[in-house]
């Protein structure tokens, strides 16, 4: 208004040179335009005199505020107040006489707004009224604060990482801020890291980390504008490993691009150390699986053979997993054992529990059959679920139990044979000796005094063969002086014995047998050279036969040979040998080992080996 009244003072001045009613109509359509211009502004101005009194307003202010705004107070139209707003900027301006003066409110519209004041005075100076310019920053105001919020949760996520994190400047590598994590992991305050390179305190170096082991992710992302992450090996004080992650991700600036970089390492070494240990672990497992005695195969649900190993292709014959897999499993199977595979693999294949034990017989490349154990389970191969089966071969088992069986059911009959033979002996010989014995008596009771002498001298007679010949049954049974004088002087009488009652003359040759054994080794060692002498008297068609035995620090030994007619050793059976499977029995009972040297005119030799345990004490013994 000021400007306004300027204007008119000018216009008079015009007016008395020129004609007062030409300056008046002048001054009168200025006067017009400039209140026009002014109601019709779109932005937010008012005037208002020293009173707070409204005196002019725009259409924006009528647009925002309402209409019929003139005449009222300012503070109550704009702030919703009955008094002056304490913090109004016209009471500053009044009372400071400033020249202009901007502050922010917020208005009745709940909206806020810069608020910027302008005095109007007098052609004296005196201020007679206020312009108030008010432009609307509420969005401003708004983004503001979601800046804040932003950048504090930018601030707290920063600060409270547990990895450590940087941020750094791309043109010289330099630290523009770090979080707790970095400044606890390298031992510093923010001070001390900030205007640092990164190189500087990860590497106490001078240049940077750029080497064949490492590469700097940096560069990497500052020349791609890419995150980028890599692993790296760092020592830390103590010169131990530490296995870190770390990763760099691109900060634009409008003016320079890529300006920083954000700067993330994270420790893996637990991670890693447990890695290496799981490798270990597994490559311990697989070696386990290589070297086991046993066969170990991994198969799918479908039965496809995943591993095998050493073990499980020798039993099958095979030489690599794939010939096992070509392997059709018909051919693979021996007969019912195929029909019961089929059924394990159809369980299987639908994940039901098989059963955890189980055997089979398989045929070989070679075509033996071999009789498994195996012993199924699940487990996890690779992460997928699969079934581990291990072979255990128990052909030799299976063997072993059926010879046991035949030697059982071969020592029955021959024990029965035996009882048959002695109660034969006892009823033929014994029996009819002790009735001759007892007629002879029945007669000398009633014979004549005379006869009496010759029937009891022929009765005395019989006895003493019947003691004769219960003690030579006696001694067949057992003799009596293996257990009194022991194994050499037995030897050396059965020896005499068999000479007189077969004509075969024996060289025996013997060294160590006085020292102590245990006494079945005696009676296994005396049984076996009965028996081989028998078979020499028997079958060998010889008038000659050597026995040597000699005992030295850990074993036993006997060698019996003749010349004889011999025989085909892989001819015996078990039908027509059972004087062999019982040597082979009782010493295999004890430990010993047999073997028979012989062929057709070619003379026998017998060769048993019995180990002695606790020698040392034996010889201390004997000495």
């Amino acid at each position: 208004m000021a400007v306004q009244k300027r204007q008119s003072a000018g216009i008079r001045k015009h007016r008395n040179g020129i004609g007062s009613s030409e300056a008046e109509q002048a001054l009168r359509n200025f006067e017009s335009a400039a209140i026009s211009l002014f109601q019709s502004n779109s932005e937010l101005v008012w005037v208002h005199d020293t009173e707070y009194n409204i005196i002019r307003v725009s259409r924006g202010v009528e647009q925002t505020f309402g209409k019929g705004l003139v005449g009222e107070k300012c503070y109550r139209a704009y702030r919703g107040r009955d008094t002056v707003c304490p913090d109004c900027p016209t009471a500053r301006l009044l009372g400071n006489g400033e020249a202009a003066f901007s502050t922010e409110q917020t208005a009745v519209d709940g909206r806020t707004y810069s608020v910027t004041c302008l005095p109007l005075t007098n052609p004296k100076g005196n201020v007679v009224a206020v312009l108030e310019h008010c432009t609307d920053i509420t969005r401003r105001k708004e983004a503001e604060k979601e800046l804040l919020r932003v950048n504090g949760f930018w601030s707290t996520v920063f600060n409270n990482a547990n990895d450590a994190i940087c941020i750094i400047n791309v043109a010289d590598l330099t630290i523009a801020d770090a979080n707790e994590a970095f400044l606890r992991k390298y031992s510093l305050t923010k001070g001390q890291a900030i205007g640092k390179t990164c190189y500087q305190i990860t590497h106490h170096s001078s240049i940077s980390c750029l080497s064949p082991r490492h590469t700097c992710p940096l560069t990497v992302t500052a020349a791609s504008g890419r995150h980028s992450s890599f692993e790296h090996v760092h020592y830390d004080s103590a010169g131990n490993e530490v296995f870190l992650e770390v990763s760099a991700a691109p900060i634009y600036s409008r003016e320079r691009g890529i300006s920083q970089v954000v700067h993330v390492s994270k420790d893996i070494t637990e991670r890693k150390q447990a890695e290496r240990a799981l490798r270990a672990s597994e490559e311990n497992y697989r070696n386990s699986l290589d070297n086991s005695p046993l066969g170990i195969r991994i198969l799918t649900v479908d039965g496809e053979t995943l591993y095998a190993n050493q073990s499980l292709l020798n039993i099958f014959g095979c030489t690599t997993v794939n010939e096992l897999r070509a392997a059709p499993v018909a051919e693979r199977y021996a007969g019912e054992r195929y029909a019961e595979n089929k059924v394990r693999g159809k369980q299987g294949s639908a994940w039901r529990p098989v059963t955890d034990t189980y055997e089979v017989s398989i045929i070989r490349k070679d075509g033996e059959i071999r009789h498994l154990r195996v012993y199924q389970r699940e487990v996890k191969w690779a992460g997928e679920a699969r079934y581990q089966a291990i072979y255990e071969d128990v052909t030799d088992y299976r063997r072993a139990r059926e010879t046991l069986t035949s030697l059982s059911r071969r020592l029955i009959e021959i024990q029965e044979d035996e009882r048959r033979n002695i109660a034969r002996e006892l009823h033929d010989q014994v029996g009819q000796s002790l009735n001759v014995v007892n007629l002879l008596l029945q007669r000398t009771i009633s014979a004549p005094a005379g006869d009496n002498v010759s029937l009891l001298s022929e009765a005395q007679s019989q006895v003493a063969e019947l003691i004769s010949r219960v003690s030579n049954l006696s001694l067949d049974l057992r003799p009596s002086m293996l257990d009194d004088l022991g194994l050499l002087d037995a030897l050396v009488w059965y020896i005499g014995r068999y000479t007189a009652t077969t004509n075969v003359q024996v060289d025996f040759k013997h060294f160590g047998l006085e020292r102590e054994m245990e006494p079945e080794i005696k009676t296994t060692l005396y049984r076996v050279v009965q028996e081989a002498l028998t078979n020499v008297a028997r079958h060998a068609g010889v008038d000659r036969a050597t026995v040597n035995i000699w005992a030295d620090k850990g074993r036993l030994c006997l060698r019996i040979e003749d010349k004889g007619r011999g025989f085909d050793p892989t001819s015996l059976s078990s039908s027509n040998s059972s004087g062999v499977s019982g040597m082979q029995e009782r010493l295999s009972l004890v430990g010993g080992t047999l073997n028979i040297e012989s062929a057709p005119e070619k003379g026998t030799c017998i060769i048993a080996e019995i180990p002695l345990g606790n020698a040392s004490e034996n010889d201390e013994k004997t000495r």
